[in-house]
């Protein structure tokens, strides 16, 4: 292999390195993040799906994190979802009032508001990846007599209509429920859930692990383009995922895909194969699965439709175990602190501090340990220095040429890249995402490698899945790149990582 040497440190560096294996400092071109935000184009596939076999693994994580299962009815589309602040309304969670009907209702019921408040987020806590198992129910609607409830007055119709199940809502600040009379306990439900007619201001979608009326989940979503996922307990409404925004959603009269999938306490939430949310919650672990129809004051006359409802055993490993954490206050040790010429880290205000004080260098802290299949998550901040930058969490590091990268940058921006023998390759290019906090805005970082699977995520928001097989264990690092401008520095703090089982 054809040699050269670093005009820096002297030692000998592959012809095709981009950096100096020794000193870190740039010696090949390597493009620096845009400084203005890049246009993003996304699409979502409204063709209806149909059911196949086949697995492919990832993980997940929302108020925890998650990762779609996928078969081969379904591909992941990894598009990064942002918390928006709520428009003057909310779709409501409304509250079914029992009736003589053992097992399937209609209710007539104003809808109390969720709050807007989006909670802190909370610690992170690993879900186990959805796996598809056999199928447990699967309903078309093509036929009446299967056995869902239908009926009719001045105010609602819920009917099979060309092969749908219809709910259609004349009266405002009305509510219309129905579940199928089957139990579930591990699964993974789907269905198309499509507005066919009336306001946006609605709430529409499933309801799952249902013991009575006044105790279920339900995961939610409106005409105008937000979702919730709420949980019922002894008639008491609390939002386990708030009311949001999201660009997953089709608003408007179009077609949606739900998928829930829940193992013991972990759920995980997609629409139109992108994941949105994480729950961890314990309160009910099996139950009935149901549909609702809600509409908003003012807002009557709006018909939605569900079809091609599947339900799969869910057949997910076992969870993941807690590993280690540091928050830098007792300087506990482990972390590299001797980076060499042009790159300084140590401890400082109970944090770990990373700066690169040469142009077109970077700089990383390694944990000196080895691990195959975990989570990781860290918060980052930068203190000085230019916006365009790169700071995040190097993995399953062999040595200095081989490894792989996440990248945020304080301009708003992130991406994956590879390194073997020193050869750069990008995974995910640099890519605007408005969950990233600017200029000298804190992010939470977080990293899930799960065999040749990885899920990044931003401050509790899902950015992009990647497949690569290159390296399947390896060390961890935080990392810092700066390019024309210095001196950079970045502080990190509360680092917490996870093993799978």
């Amino acid at each position: 292999m054809a040699m050269k040497l670093c005009p820096y440190c002297g030692a000998e560096v592959p012809e095709s390195d981009l950096y100096c294996g020794e000193c870190g400092r740039k010696i090949g071109l390597e493009p620096a993040p845009p400084a203005a935000p890049v246009e993003e184009k996304r699409k979502f596939n409204l063709t209806p799906i149909l059911i196949g076999a086949g697995v492919l693994l990832c993980l997940c994580l929302g108020i925890v994190i998650g990762v779609p299962a996928l078969s081969a009815y379904i591909v992941a589309r990894a598009t990064p979802t942002t918390a928006a602040i709520l428009p003057p309304h909310t779709p409501t969670p409304t509250r079914v009032t029992p009736t003589a009907t053992p097992t399937k209702v209609a209710t007539k019921t104003p809808t109390p508001t969720p709050s807007p408040t989006r909670p802190l987020l909370p610690t992170f806590t690993p879900t186990p990846t959805p796996i598809p198992g056999p199928v447990l129910y699967e309903e078309d609607f093509t036929d009446p007599t299967d056995g869902w409830w239908t009926s009719k007055d001045a105010d609602y119709e819920v009917a099979y209509r060309d092969g749908e199940y219809v709910f259609h809502i004349v009266k405002d600040d009305y509510s219309v429920w129905s579940w199928g009379g089957e139990y579930f306990t591990d699964f993974i439900l789907s269905v198309e859930a499509g507005q066919k007619m009336g306001p946006l201001l609605n709430s529409y979608g499933v309801t799952f692990r249902f013991q009575d009326s006044d105790n279920f989940y339900r995961f939610s979503i409106s005409g105008d383009g937000q979702y919730a996922i709420h949980r019922v307990l002894d008639g008491e409404w609390e939002p386990l995922v708030p009311w949001e925004k999201s660009p997953a959603v089709n608003a408007g009269e179009n077609w949606n895909l739900l998928r829930v999938a829940c193992q013991g306490p972990y759920m995980n939430f997609y629409i139109n194969d992108v994941h949105v949310a994480d729950v961890i919650d314990d309160t009910f672990v099996g139950g009935d699965i149901g549909f609702y129809v809600s509409t908003s004051e003012d807002k009557g006359n709006l018909e939605v439709a569900f079809d091609n409802l599947q339900v799969l055993r869910n057949d997910a490993p076992p969870a993941t175990h807690f590993e280690f954490e540091d928050d830098f206050s007792k300087k506990l040790g482990g972390w590299e602190t001797k980076l060499g010429e042009g790159r300084e880290a140590g401890y400082k205000d109970n944090q770990f501090e990373i700066s690169v004080l040469d142009p077109d260098t970077i700089a990383w802290s390694r944990a000196y340990d080895k691990f195959d299949d975990f989570a990781v998550e860290v918060e980052a901040q930068k203190i000085t220095g230019p916006d365009v930058n790169s700071q995040g969490i190097a993995f399953r590091i062999q040595d200095a040429k081989n490894y792989y990268s996440f990248n945020v940058s304080s301009t708003g921006m992130y991406r994956f890249v590879r390194v073997v023998d020193s050869e750069w390759t990008t995974l995910v290019d640099w890519t605007n995402s408005p969950a990233i906090n600017k200029g000298e805005g804190l992010n939470h970082l977080r990293v899930i490698c799960n065999g040749s699977r990885f899920s990044f995520y931003v401050n509790g928001v899902h950015l992009t899945d990647a497949t690569d097989d290159t390296f399947a264990s390896g060390d961890i690092a935080l990392w810092v790149g700066a390019y024309d401008e210095v001196p950079v520095t970045v502080r990190f703090d509360n680092v917490k990582l996870w093993l799978f089982d």
